[in-house]
């Protein structure tokens, strides 16, 4: 035969207790929702004109380091595109905006 046990509660001990159960709960849920991998800068990716701002120079000037091979880009379709990564190296090696 099951036996009942009751336990007293007052009203601020049941509000604590839900309280902190909604809590755990909602933790619990928060990290399930995050990223598994938030976005580096390095997977960021510019474009043409992003570029020319960051560096400050014009389209023709961002075409000719690309014939030289100073910057490599990645060409989707028609798009030219330029990892962040591909900047961040080639700045590195000297090319910055400050270079005309």
């Amino acid at each position: 035969m099951a036996t009942n046990n009751f336990i007293v509660l007052t009203e601020e001990q049941l509000e604590e207790k839900i309280y902190n159960a909604v809590k755990s709960a909602l933790q619990e849920f928060a990290n399930i929702m995050k990223p598994i991998s938030p976005e580096l800068p390095e997977d960021k990716v510019l474009t043409r004109g992003d570029l020319c701002g960051r560096w400050n120079i014009s389209l023709g000037t961002l075409h000719n380091y690309t014939e030289q091979g100073l910057i490599i880009p990645i060409k989707l379709g028609r798009r030219v595109l330029f990892p962040m990564s591909e900047v961040l190296r080639a700045e590195a090696n000297g090319l910055s905006k400050f270079k005309r």
